[in-house]
């Protein structure tokens, strides 16, 4: 475990209001839970979260984190010394290989890194260099959904539901007969 890691993700958690969930199999704050156990969080909303990936990264649970974060929130992703990620065993693995031992998982993490290089909205810090506060292009403030339409909506949605479908809907007697299907 990289204390650097846990001890700058400890003073975000004071720096920024709002609850944060912690995703490790050790986690040093409340509430927490395990990657494995993040299922049964899905429906609730945290305001941030810390995911620790440095034993591992499972790929499931860190989208199924994601999913539980309000508009406007940071996902901290702790991850093993940048430059050696891609070659160090990953634990998830033995959750899909069947190997005995953790595997590397150099393609998937390369992948990973370059996704996360791309996103302006990433912020990537290392514990060899000095933490600056990023400045994020502005941004309106995100509105719930109300069923208007909306000039970020493409025009062409009300056409497409009044398409009618490629493949007309079966009626009961064409899948089974009334017996199997009871009803009118």
């Amino acid at each position: 475990m990289r204390p650097w890691c846990r001890e700058r993700a400890l003073a975000l958690r004071e720096a920024l209001a709002g609850d944060w969930l912690w995703v490790a199999t050790d986690a040093p704050a409340a509430p927490h839970c395990t990657p494995q156990a993040l299922q049964t969080l899905l429906g609730r909303e945290f305001r941030h979260a810390v995911f620790d990936a440095q034993l591992g990264f499972d790929a499931s649970a860190f989208a199924a984190l994601s999913g539980t974060l309000r508009a406007g929130s940071w996902l901290v992703l702790l991850t093993p010394p940048y430059s050696a990620w891609e070659s160090r065993p990953d634990t998830d693995s033995l959750r899909w290989s069947d190997c005995p031992q953790p595997v590397a998982t150099p393609h998937f993490i390369q992948h990973l890194k370059r996704v996360m290089a791309r996103d302006e909205q990433t912020l990537h810090w290392q514990q060899s260099q000095p933490f600056s506060w990023p400045r994020f292009p502005a941004r309106p403030h995100w509105q719930p959904a109300t069923g208007e339409r909306s000039l970020s909506r493409p025009r062409f949605c009300g056409t497409c539901c009044e398409c009618r479908p490629a493949w007309p809907p079966l009626r009961r007697r064409e899948v089974g007969g009334n017996r199997r299907w009871p009803g009118s």
